[in-house]
C-alpha cells in the first residue's frame, strides 16, 4: 500500500510503474478509461487519481501488474507472479 498524501508517494509510484512510454490503461469505470503511457501517469498522477472521489485502476496492455487507487487516498500495487 502506499499513501498518496505522503511526500515518498512519486518515489512510491516510481518504484513499481515500469518507466517509459509503455501504454497503460486508466479506468475510473467500466465505461470510462482513457489509454495513456507510464510516462505521463507518473509525471501526472495527481491529475488522473482524485482524492474524495473516483477509484482508478491503471494497468498495462499486457496486464503484468495493476495499480489501483482508492478514493480514501491510497494505492494498492499488485503483480502476476513469474512462471
Amino acid at each position: 500500500r502506499i499513501s498518496s498524501g505522503r511526500p515518498e508517494t512519486l518515489a512510491s509510484l516510481n518504484n513499481r510503474v515500469p518507466r517509459g512510454r509503455a501504454p497503460i490503461l486508466v479506468s475510473w469505470q467500466p465505461e470510462l478509461a482513457v489509454f495513456s503511457d507510464s510516462e505521463l501517469f507518473l509525471a501526472h498522477w495527481q491529475e488522473f487519481c482524485y482524492p474524495g472521489s473516483d477509484d482508478v485502476s491503471m494497468l498495462p496492455l499486457d496486464t503484468r501488474w495493476v495499480l489501483h487507487f482508492w478514493h480514501e487516498e491510497e494505492f494498492l500495487y499488485a503483480q502476476r507472479r513469474a512462471d
